[in-house]
């Protein structure tokens, strides 16, 4: 069982570590773009010095899609199911896909009550 996980975990981490190292990249030339270019110092202290805000959407989305498909494992785990059945991938879909429909509630539900 571990030896399948591990495949599944690693390689998500591998291209998320480049895209965050790309994007840092990214970044760090834009900013010496805007000191280099003869902008203002007060539009070059706004871009660089400003701490953009959290987006508190994403972190529940993907919390909630996180704890539904931790959800699913538990499931899986209790129903002794392994990779090769079909019904382990049903549930893991079925659980990514009822935790992305509850964030769009929720979502919502709080977008209406403001």
């Amino acid at each position: 069982m571990h030896e399948e996980i591990v495949p599944i975990i690693i390689v998500p981490a591998f291209f998320l570590m480049i895209a965050y190292i790309f994007a840092t990249l990214s970044n760090n030339r834009v900013r010496r773009m805007i000191i280099d270019s003869q902008s203002s110092e007060e539009l070059a202290n706004k871009l660089l010095l400003q701490t953009p805000k959290p987006d508190t959407d994403v972190a529940l989305k993907h919390g909630l899609v996180a704890v539904s498909i931790g959800l699913s494992f538990i499931l899986i785990q209790v129903m002794r199911l392994d990779a090769g059945d079909a019904m382990t991938y049903g549930i893991l879909f079925l659980f990514g896909g009822a935790g992305m429909l509850g964030y769009y509630g929720l979502a919502r539900f709080i977008q209406s009550r403001q």
